[in-house]
C-alpha cells in the first residue's frame, strides 16, 4: 500500500469540515427550520427584512428556560423540540439574514460592555472565595 496521501484527501482539509457537525445537533436544527417554516414560511427573513431585536428575545427565551433546567419547548404554542434546537435556529435565522443583508441592526449596542465585563473579573480577584451552597 502507499503511503502518499490522496490530493483530495489534504484539498479537503484545506476547507471547512462540515461533517464536524454532530448529527444529532443537525438534526434539531433541521427539525426547528422546519417547524419555523411552516409557522413563519420558509426564509421569511430574506424576503422581508427582520430587527434583531426581535430575534434577542426568543434567544434569550429559550436560553434562559433551558438554563433554569426546562429542556423542551413544550408551553403554549411550543414546538415540542429542544429549547437549545429553537435557540440554535433563531440564531441562524439571524446569521443567515446578516449574510444576505436582510438584517435591521437594532441591536441595544453597549461599546462598554467587555471593558466592563474585564474590570468585574478584575474586581472579583479580591472577593472572598465561594462557600459551598
Amino acid at each position: 500500500m502507499s503511503t502518499v496521501e490522496n490530493p483530495k484527501a489534504a484539498a479537503g482539509r484545506a476547507k471547512v469540515n462540515m461533517g464536524a457537525i454532530p448529527p444529532i445537533s443537525l438534526i434539531y436544527l433541521a427539525g426547528a427550520h422546519d417547524y419555523g417554516a411552516c409557522k413563519y414560511s420558509v426564509r421569511n427573513w430574506v424576503e422581508k427584512p427582520i430587527r434583531a431585536r426581535d430575534y434577542v428575545a426568543p434567544m434569550m427565551r429559550h436560553l434562559t428556560q433551558w438554563a433554569s433546567g426546562e429542556d423542551i419547548d413544550d408551553g403554549p404554542g411550543g414546538s415540542g423540540l429542544p429549547h437549545l434546537a429553537m435557540l440554535m435556529a433563531t440564531a441562524s435565522v439571524v446569521l443567515d439574514a446578516w449574510a444576505h443583508g436582510t438584517l435591521e441592526d437594532d441591536r441595544l449596542k453597549t461599546p462598554e460592555f467587555t471593558e466592563t465585563m474585564r474590570r468585574i473579573a478584575e474586581l472579583k480577584k479580591g472577593w472572598p472565595a465561594p462557600t459551598a451552597a
